[in-house]
């Protein structure tokens, strides 16, 4: 681990923001002594997550964006929204993405 800044459980599996390593770990809680892996390797710096239904929410501090996966399919994540400031904290309610951008002091929401 590198710096890990956040973590989900969502449907068995333990989702880690690997910070520093530019990568999203994880982890299955219901096979004992499970190994950690790598699962995203193509965000610059994940830092944070949010999940609904099958869609996992990755922002990615350094970059600005956001990216959802799919977790149903072994698809890359796709760019979702951009240009924001220090992405860091995620929350889902009622259909819209509510997104804490840290370096520019304010909360977004997007609707999805």
């Amino acid at each position: 681990m590198n710096n890990p800044t956040d973590m989900l459980l969502h449907q068995n599996y333990l989702y880690i923001a690997n910070f520093r390593a530019s990568t999203v770990k994880i982890l299955d809680i219901t096979v004992p002594n499970a190994p950690l892996e790598d699962y995203i390797n193509n965000i610059v710096s994940p830092s944070s997550f949010a999940a609904e239904g099958n869609i996992l929410y990755i922002s990615d501090y350094n970059s600005g964006n956001i990216y959802k996966k799919d977790l149903s399919d072994s698809s890359a994540p796709q760019l979702y929204a951009e240009g924001l400031t220090g992405p860091y904290g995620l929350v889902i309610h009622e259909g819209k993405l509510f997104i804490s951008e840290y370096a520019a002091n304010k909360i977004s929401k997007v609707n999805h």
